[in-house]
């Protein structure tokens, strides 16, 4: 899994006031902004199992119970 953090490293400037005109409003964004990122490479293993096991644990009896407040 890949986890990717992006961030501003400076303030966005002021914004400019959108155009408007009869017909509607046009807003142009910031066009350049300056960005720090951070990733986290997340290594995730799958194991394949048999359905029959899977059985076998629903069926089983716990007496054990964590109680969580």
């Amino acid at each position: 899994m890949h986890i990717e953090f992006v961030t501003l490293s400076k303030p966005v400037p002021d914004q400019v006031q959108p155009y408007s005109d009869n017909t509607g409003v046009l807003w142009h964004g910031t066009s350049d902004l300056s960005t720090e990122t951070m990733y986290w490479d997340l290594p995730i293993t799958i194991l394949s199992n048999n359905p029959l096991q899977c059985g076998i644990i629903q069926t089983m009896k716990c007496d054990e119970s964590i109680n969580l407040d």
